[in-house]
């Protein structure tokens, strides 16, 4: 067990800097914390992004029953 802080993240939008804005809000927030803390991150998901995996100390994943939640359009 470390001595640093820990942080649990939860979140239903995978952190992934290969996406949208929000996606690489978190990536990028999750990778610069863990210099400082340990992460534990639990997603509704799936983490691909190899940097925010490598990142957390912990990675769990929860399938999204019936895959992502469908996205709104405007019209």
């Amino acid at each position: 067990m470390s001595d640093r802080p820990s942080i649990l993240w939860v979140t239903e939008e995978p952190p992934d800097r290969g996406a949208g804005g929000g996606n690489i809000r978190q990536a990028n927030l999750v990778i610069e914390l863990a210099r400082r803390f340990d992460i534990d991150l639990l997603v509704a998901g799936e983490v691909t992004d190899q940097a925010v995996r490598s990142a957390a100390r912990e990675v769990i994943e929860v399938p999204v029953p019936g895959g992502a939640p469908a996205q709104s359009r405007l019209a």
